[in-house]
């Protein structure tokens, strides 16, 4: 509505098997938000600037699978959670998700 002081938004890259998902939360209280539904993955916390450091921002390969239908963000807080598939590589085989790199699988990045 007019007054919200939150949004949250999903992205998809299907070519690279991945899924973000934005939490920005202005409010001045903590919220919970519903998060999308996931076959056989697990979202990962990557960023969540409400957790003290260290843990507010994480390296991609270490951030830690969320495991609830929902999550809970801090007031006047951003989070990014992503989930990565495994994928065929050209010759048919499954690549495990834990080699697909989100980062350099954003347009505009670098390989």
């Amino acid at each position: 509505g007019d007054n919200s002081h939150s949004v949250a938004l999903e992205a998809k890259l299907k070519g690279q098997g991945l899924r973000f998902f934005f939490i920005l939360n202005a409010y001045h209280e903590s919220l919970d938000f519903e998060l999308p539904a996931l076959e056989g993955n697990a979202w990962r916390r990557w960023v969540d600037t409400g957790r003290e450091s260290p843990e507010d921002i994480v390296p991609w390969e270490e951030a830690p699978a969320w495991q609830g239908s929902s999550y809970p963000i801090a007031a006047r807080s951003v989070a990014m959670l992503y989930s990565r598939a495994a994928m065929a590589d050209g010759n048919g085989a499954t690549v495990p998700a834990a080699v697909v790199d989100p980062v350099s699988a954003l347009p505009g990045s670098a390989m």
